[in-house]
């Protein structure tokens, strides 16, 4: 498996569009953070099924990053260090450099990441269900 960095197209839905959604996320935190007050139930997945979702905490975990606890906030939610991570470079790739990623691999290598990837969402997963 081969990581390149290509000259960015300018395609909006490729490479600008993930970028714009993390900012809405962002942006939407920010909010949640602001007028918040008391506890409140984001999590269709827990309200309905009565157990935490595989990201349950990651509002909690950007929260307690913000405001500079990033002790608490690995404990809410560990694998969204790793995503926020890679959308930071993802983003600072295409807005400064002008670049973009690309995975080059044979059919079976893109799938040992494929399943490496749900791998590490379902340990994350494991860990939230018994951080009790």
């Amino acid at each position: 498996m081969k990581i390149r960095l290509r000259k960015s197209t300018g395609n909006f839905k490729q490479e600008k569009l993930p970028i714009l959604i993390f900012f809405a996320g962002l942006a939407g935190l920010l909010a949640l953070q602001f007028f918040a007050t008391g506890s409140m139930e984001l999590c269709l997945f827990r309200k309905v099924l009565g157990f935490e979702c595989p990201s349950c905490g990651v509002t909690r975990a950007f929260m307690a990053a913000l405001d500079g606890d990033l002790i608490s906030a690995l404990k809410w939610n560990p694998l969204m260090f790793v995503v926020t991570i890679l959308a930071l470079v993802y983003m600072i790739l295409q807005l400064v450099f002008r670049r973009t990623i690309a995975l080059e691999g044979t059919r079976r290598e893109r799938r040992v990441v494929f399943f490496g990837f749900l791998l590490l969402l379902l340990i994350n997963w494991i860990y939230i269900l018994n951080r009790g």
